[in-house]
């Protein structure tokens, strides 16, 4: 049976912005839940893979060609590694959150 340390929540990055805590670390890749308190200022890549389901909130994501896309409650998003994007959310005054696996 799990022990209470077992579904301890891990904050792993935080910013006046955005909190995130990881929820699952595997070697396959890591499980995240971000709340995001505002959009970002400017494009910006990751160093993984990831797959986010948006479970709150929403925001548009806008990417260096010039394309973009609005994420709302139940949308999936899938980035590689080194594609830049920049997220606006779509209201500031709620909070998004996101569940994100990265790989």
């Amino acid at each position: 049976m799990p022990t209470l340390e077992f579904f301890k929540l891990n904050l792993t990055k935080t910013t006046w912005s955005k909190k995130t805590w990881k929820l699952l670390n595997t070697p396959f890749g890591c499980l995240y839940l971000s709340r995001l308190l505002d959009s970002d200022s400017e494009n910006h890549k990751h160093s993984t893979n990831f797959i986010s389901l948006v479970l709150f909130g929403g925001y548009f994501e806008y990417t260096c060609e010039g394309l973009f896309k609005m994420y709302l409650p139940g949308s999936i998003n899938k980035k590689l590694s080194g594609e830049y994007h920049k997220v606006c959310l779509l209201n500031k005054s709620k909070p998004t959150w996101i569940l994100t696996f990265s790989y």
